[in-house]
């Protein structure tokens, strides 16, 4: 099992968002537009929205969706892999793996959310 830490732009300044990812770049953090994007979908039936993300990502990149905001989250997995990008799922701290273990099977990355999504600033939760 391979384990990754990735920078959040979640608080990006994106009135100048060059500048941000120049900064992540120097820090060794991230290279602009060279670099996979892992990009996590914080959003109700994302089989509804992943088109508008999948014609600007490139092949390679990961889309998360978390399996919970889905009915069938097996066919917004599928859109994604249509597309060529790398599908995974987004598990919450609050989300029994119990509850999505059959879709490890499916899927190729899976990220496990250390802190409840949508709110930045959040204290890390090191139980998960």
């Amino acid at each position: 099992m391979k384990f990754e830490l990735n920078a959040s732009m979640m608080c990006a300044n994106y009135h100048n968002l060059e500048k941000e990812v120049r900064e992540l770049e120097a820090a060794g953090i991230a290279k602009l537009a060279t670099k996979p994007l892992d990009v996590h979908l914080m959003v109700e039936h994302p089989s509804d929205t992943i088109h508008l993300f999948t014609r600007c990502l490139r092949k390679g990149d990961t889309i998360y969706i978390h399996p919970e905001a889905e009915y069938h989250p097996a066919k917004a997995i599928q859109k994604i892999r249509d597309a060529g990008m790398i599908p995974g799922i987004a598990i919450n701290p609050g989300t029994s793996v119990e509850t999505v273990l059959e879709m490890l099977y499916i899927v190729d990355k899976v990220l496990v959310m250390s802190v409840n999504p949508g709110n930045a600033g959040q204290m890390f939760m090191p139980f998960v």
